[in-house]
């Protein structure tokens, strides 16, 4: 309060004797810890990932190698005995890291043609 400097270890002040108090700034949320790869993305399922994927084929009407190229750039390998995965509705980050791709590319293009 004084401005009178202290040593870090102590909390009251030699010289006006006000006591700091820590202040914890952390706000604690319920919800529920997943396990992050070297993306600092949730691991998941892949193939319920590639179902995401068709799901997404499907609602905008693309061709049925959209979902493998799409899956293949996610996780950075082939996906392999996925074709059995049903559709299912996609996650908010399987939408976001879509629509992130759609942005580059759209951005990418815009590049390439400019002269």
């Amino acid at each position: 309060m004084c401005a009178c400097l202290r040593p870090p270890t102590t909390n009251v002040c030699p010289n006006c004797g006000f006591e700091a108090k820590a202040v914890n700034k952390v706000h604690m949320l319920d919800g529920e810890l997943r396990e992050l790869d070297r993306n600092k993305r949730g691991i998941v399922n892949p193939i319920e990932v590639y179902g995401m994927f068709k799901h997404i084929c499907n609602a905008r009407g693309y061709k049925a190698g959209w979902a493998f190229h799409k899956s293949e750039e996610y996780f950075g390998h082939r996906p392999t005995g996925f074709d059995a995965a049903p559709p299912c509705e996609p996650s908010r980050e399987i939408l976001r890291w879509e629509k992130s791709r759609r942005i580059a590319y759209a951005k990418g293009r815009a590049r390439s043609l400019v002269p």
